[in-house]
C-alpha cells in the first residue's frame, strides 16, 4: 500500500471509530480544513465544530492556506473529513487537464453551496475605481488559495489591464498595504470580515472599490453588496461579485456514506441554532441551493442526482487564467 492510500485508509477507520462509537480517543475526531484565523471559514468551522459537539461529535477546527489546500487535505489527508472551498476553485479542478486535479474532482463531494463570499478589494484612497489598478502593486494571495485564483482570473482573463502581483495575503497583506508596499489587496470571504473589522481604522485611509465591471459580472454571475455598516472606515454601500462557499467531503462509500449523511442532517435540522449563535452568514444559507456542474453528494440524497450545467464562461475565464500556472 502506498503512503498516499495509507494515510486515506487510517482517516477513514478514524472516521469509523469515531462515529461508530468504538475504539474513539481523543486523536480519532473528525476535522474541518478551513482558512485563515482572520477570514469568514474559520469561522463557519468553529460553529459546526460546537454544534456537533452537542450531539458527541468532535470535530476538530484547522486552518489552511485556503482552497487548493483543502481540497487536496479532504483528498489525502488523516485530519480532514470535510472542507470549505470556493465554488470557482470546484470549478477549477472539474475542468483541469491537470491529472491531479482530476484525481481530486473524481473524489471530491459536494454537501452543500454555503453562502456568497464578497470579493474585497480594498486600496489606498488614491485609487478610486477598478481600472485605476493599472500598473500597481496589488497583493493577490498566497500562491494555492482562493484568492489568489479568483484574482488571477479577475486580472489575467478579465481585466483589460496589467498589474505587479505580489502573493501575500490575510494580514500580512493588509501590513503591506497599510505601510504602503502595495497599492490594494484582494480578500475573498464572507462579510463581515473580522480582518477588516479589527484591524482596519479611518486613520489608515483605506476603502473598498467597487467592482462592477461589465465582464467580471458576467463571468460570477453572482452580484452581491458590502453595506456601509459593515465595517467602521466604510462611507457608503459597496457593489461587488461574490463566489460561493461550499462544504465538501471525500467520497465515503457504504457505513462511512451514511455516517456523513447523518452529520449532514444535523446540520440542516439545526439551522436555526447555526442562525442564532453562529457567523451572521448562516443566516443567508440555502440548504436546497444547486451550484452549476457540482451534484450534491449521493450519499445525502441516496440516488445520482443530475449534474447542474457547467459555468462555461467561468471555466473559460480560469483556463485562461491559470494557462501562464501550468
Amino acid at each position: 500500500m502506498n503512503i498516499k492510500k495509507h494515510l486515506r485508509y487510517l482517516a477513514v477507520l478514524s472516521f469509523v471509530a469515531l462515529l461508530s462509537g468504538t475504539g474513539a480517543t481523543a486523536q480519532e475526531t473528525l476535522g474541518i480544513v478551513t482558512g485563515g484565523s482572520t477570514g469568514t471559514y474559520i469561522k463557519i468551522g468553529q460553529d459546526l465544530s460546537t454544534l456537533l459537539k452537542n450531539h458527541n461529535i468532535n470535530l476538530d477546527v484547522h486552518e489552511s492556506r485556503g482552497s487548493l489546500d483543502n481540497i487536496r487535505d479532504v483528498y489525502k489527508a488523516p485530519h480532514a473529513q470535510l472542507g470549505i472551498v470556493q465554488s470557482d476553485v470546484l470549478a477549477f479542478i472539474a475542468s483541469s487537464d491537470d491529472r491531479k486535479m482530476k484525481k481530486y474532482a473524481n473524489k471530491i463531494r459536494m454537501i452543500y453551496p454555503l453562502y456568497n463570499e464578497e470579493i474585497h478589494i480594498l486600496a489606498t484612497h488614491s485609487i478610486q475605481d477598478f481600472e485605476d489598478l493599472d500598473g500597481k502593486r496589488i497583493a493577490i494571495g498566497t500562491t494555492g488559495s482562493g484568492t489568489y485564483l479568483t484574482s488571477k482570473v479577475i486580472f489575467t482573463a478579465l481585466a483589460d489591464f496589467q498589474i505587479e502581483e505580489v502573493y501575500i495575503s490575510g494580514a500580512n497583506a493588509l501590513n503591506a498595504l497599510k505601510k504602503r508596499e502595495v497599492d490594494a489587496m484582494v480578500y475573498v470571504a464572507g462579510l463581515p470580515v473580522s480582518l477588516f473589522e479589527e484591524q482596519v481604522e479611518l486613520d489608515d485611509h483605506l476603502h473598498l472599490l467597487p467592482l462592477t465591471d461589465k465582464s467580471i459580472v458576467e463571468t460570477y454571475r453572482a452580484t452581491s453588496t458590502i453595506p456601509q455598516n459593515t465595517y467602521d472606515f466604510l462611507t457608503e454601500d459597496v457593489p461587488t461579485v461574490a463566489v460561493k462557499a461550499v462544504l465538501t467531503t471525500y467520497a465515503y462509500r457504504m457505513n462511512n456514506c451514511q455516517r456523513l449523511a447523518n452529520i449532514s442532517q444535523i446540520i440542516e435540522s439545526n439551522h436555526d441554532w447555526l442562525r442564532e449563535n453562529g457567523h451572521p452568514k448562516w443566516s443567508k444559507v440555502d440548504f436546497d441551493a444547486t451550484l452549476a456542474g457540482w451534484s450534491q453528494y449521493e450519499c445525502l440524497t441516496g440516488k445520482n442526482s443530475a449534474v447542474p450545467e457547467k459555468h462555461s464562461s467561468l471555466i473559460d475565464a480560469i483556463s485562461q487564467a491559470t494557462r501562464s500556472d501550468r
